[in-house]
């Protein structure tokens, strides 16, 4: 069941639903840090500069996962086909031996 689990990001209290609480804090941890690494990154601005570069660095971060588990999912269709090829010649194999 959802319950409601305030966080805080950047300073700014606000409510999410989710059922489990310790994966909100971990959310919690991760985009704070995220944002606390282009606080003192020397580019100055605001802190909606800062949670905008971690928003991009988040982004990135997300596409470059994304990219590497169609890379992934690729190289197994692959295996699996070779594998089934394999399987299959065997089987015609068997069948005239």
């Amino acid at each position: 069941m959802k319950k409601s689990i305030e966080v805080q990001i950047l300073g700014q209290r606000i409510r999410v639903r989710h059922e489990d609480e310790s994966y909100i804090r971990k959310l919690e941890t991760f985009i704070n840090e995220k944002i606390r690494m282009h606080e003192g990154d020397g580019k100055g601005g605001t802190g909606l500069d800062a949670v905008l570069r971690g928003m991009i660095t988040l982004a990135d971060e997300f596409f470059s996962l994304l990219v590497e588990k169609e890379q992934l999912e690729r190289r197994i269709e692959d295996k699996a086909r070779k594998l089934i090829d394999l399987i299959d010649e065997k089987a015609v194999l068997t069948e005239d031996g």
